[in-house]
């Protein structure tokens, strides 16, 4: 119900169609229909149409598939941060662990 949804132009959906396109007991998808509703997906406007829920910034939840491409590329991009201060921890507890002279006497400054 929800790629049928994201699919139409306006994000509104006749459910007739919608029974037809999945070939399910109009029953089932009434009920998953009530379930969207229920978590604040979609809105019933009349009996056999429903649309989906704009967020407060006006943006369709249809967007949800980019929202989500975005949410993976950061992800990445954390995971690739992550591995990069690893690599860095290991370089400060190598170089932390060399001696290193506390103080160098003038004579030796040029």
């Amino acid at each position: 119900v929800m790629a049928l949804l994201r699919a139409s132009p306006h994000g509104v959906l006749d459910l007739n169609e919608c029974v037809t396109i999945l070939a399910a007991p109009k029953g089932v998808v009434l009920s998953i229909c009530n379930i969207l509703e229920g978590v604040g997906l979609v809105e019933v406007k009349t009996m056999n149409i429903v649309e989906l829920v704009k967020s407060p910034h006006g943006v369709a939840v249809r967007n949800s598939e980019l929202v989500y491409k975005q949410q993976e590329q950061v992800r990445a991009e954390l995971s690739h941060i992550h591995t990069e201060e690893a690599i860095l921890d290991q370089w400060i507890a190598m170089l932390s662990k060399q001696t290193v002279p506390r103080s160098i006497p003038a004579s030796d400054i040029v």
